[in-house]
């Protein structure tokens, strides 16, 4: 680092420069690493000395009248000891006072200097540190700020994209920082959409977020909006975490008192076996939680409805009668036989469907239906009351996300075109049944290894 002495006091080789008055010039600047396990490094500084060189850069004008020297020494991972002067810390976080000073190395000759001016420092290391050489080696221009180009995950781009549901973590995100002060959040979505609104929140909110899984393209969208948020003058209160956070024994650090899951993906499915990074696993999610979790959304409600589609079925199958199969009719009948039984990422809105009843709900879905490999199967057997006569060719289903009081979010809402949620259904296929109005017909939902699926059972 490059000090320009403002002072009357008379420099020394050893100065306590919290007690001097300074301008800094430049940057800290590390000089050299001695690493003391190594016998022949250090055995070789004794003996022949080391010489090293180094470029210092000046980002300000001023007059160069000394260079200042202090060390840092690591005992261990995390635990460091340093003679720094406290004065030049911003942050001012250390307390106390101590007995350390630093090395001041005046300049015979004084360096006018300007922003952008690089300077050459040489020292040479034996049995003490001397000075060799300094002085300006050429000017260049301060560095211009790079427009920054982040590579946005698609999920995020499109997630971003869906007018309904941003408005919808807003309002979470408001009800959540007014409700808690202190947050620690486990994120386990790809989009982390809902933590980037915690982030760019104004209210008073502290703690942290650790993101189970993000890719790097992620990762740096987190980071990049948290500079936008200190640049508008939102400070940022949520720290994000490492990836080594979850990966040790997380009983040992404070309980996440927030889970943010994505239960349903953007095709209309359900998002079964969210998989965790590497370190983590179900056993640690359940342990790193604390008693009374908040989990975003808190559930997630199961709907369907019969439906008549000849647009569907065309969709799907194949029509034995049209002039490409009528030629080769075990063709068509083949293609039949391995016809999908279930199809996602249908926009319903966009096809020609009759509804034959008014939609039911079948169950309900947490985190632990769908974040534990342990959950047991379940069958529930139901009935549904038709409104319209027709011919049963599809049973439609979508999924209701409840974010606590009054605050919903469907994956089909057929008043609103805002929302990228699909939708997804079970094809009847050959078992199409003819649906009579007035009429309840029984339905069997089957969940496993978070999978579900849906038949009629006929009678």
């Amino acid at each position: 680092m490059l000090i320009k002495e403002t002072s009357e006091e008379e420099s020394y080789d050893a100065e306590d420069l919290d007690k001097l008055d300074f301008r800094k010039l430049s940057e800290d600047t590390e000089l050299v690493s001695v690493t003391f396990g190594q016998r022949s490094c250090v055995s070789d500084l004794y003996t022949n000395g080391r010489s090293f060189e180094v470029e210092v850069l000046c980002f300000c004008q001023g007059v160069v009248h000394a260079l200042a020297v202090w060390f840092r020494l690591d005992l261990c991972d995390g635990v460091s000891i340093s003679t720094r002067p406290r004065s030049l810390n911003e942050a001012r976080q250390e307390e106390g006072k101590t007995c350390w000073e630093q090395a001041i190395f005046p300049l015979q000759n004084p360096i006018s200097a300007d922003a952008g001016d690089l300077l050459l420092v040489k020292f040479h290391l034996q049995d003490k540190l001397t000075l060799e050489q300094c002085s300006k080696k050429k000017h260049r221009e301060t560095p211009k700020e790079v427009p920054t180009v982040l590579a946005v995950p698609e999920c995020v781009l499109t997630m971003a994209g869906d007018r309904v549901l941003m408005n919808m973590y807003e309002l979470v995100v408001r009800d959540l920082s007014l409700q808690h002060r202190h947050l620690r959040v486990l994120d386990l979505t790809d989009d982390v959409l809902l933590t980037l609104q915690l982030l760019k929140a104004k209210e008073s909110t502290t703690g942290s977020i650790f993101f189970a899984r993000h890719s790097r393209e992620t990762a740096a969208l987190v980071h990049r909006t948290c500079a936008l948020a200190e640049r508008n003058g939102v400070e940022r209160r949520l720290d994000v975490e490492s990836a080594a956070t979850l990966g040790k024994d997380v009983g040992d650090t404070e309980a996440y008192n927030v889970l943010c899951w994505s239960p349903v993906t953007a095709s209309g499915r359900l998002n079964h076996r969210q998989s965790f990074s590497a370190e983590m696993s179900c056993r640690h999610l359940m342990k790193a939680m604390n008693d009374n979790p908040i989990f975003l959304p808190r559930k997630a409600r199961l709907f369907c409805q019969l439906l008549e589609s000849d647009k569907l079925v065309s969709m799907t199958r194949v029509d034995q009668d049209n002039e490409t199969t009528r030629d080769f009719p075990r063709l068509a009948e083949v293609l039949n036989e391995h016809a999908p039984s279930h199809v996602d990422g249908i926009d319903i809105n966009r096809i020609a469907v009759k509804p034959l009843c008014e939609p039911v709900h079948v169950c309900d879905f947490g985190p632990a239906e769908l974040l534990s490999d342990t959950c047991p199967p379940s069958i529930i057997d139901f009935s549904i009351p038709a409104k319209e006569n027709g011919l049963c060719h599809a049973i439609l289903y979508w999924f209701v996300m409840d974010f606590g009081v009054e605050r919903t979010f469907s994956t089909f809402d057929q008043r609103s075109e805002q929302s990228h949620f699909k939708q997804a259904l079970f094809l009847t296929g050959n078992n199409s049944f003819r649906v009579v109005s007035d009429r309840a017909y029984g339905l069997r939902y089957r969940f496993e290894a978070g999978l579900f699926d849906i038949k009629y059972i006929q009678d």
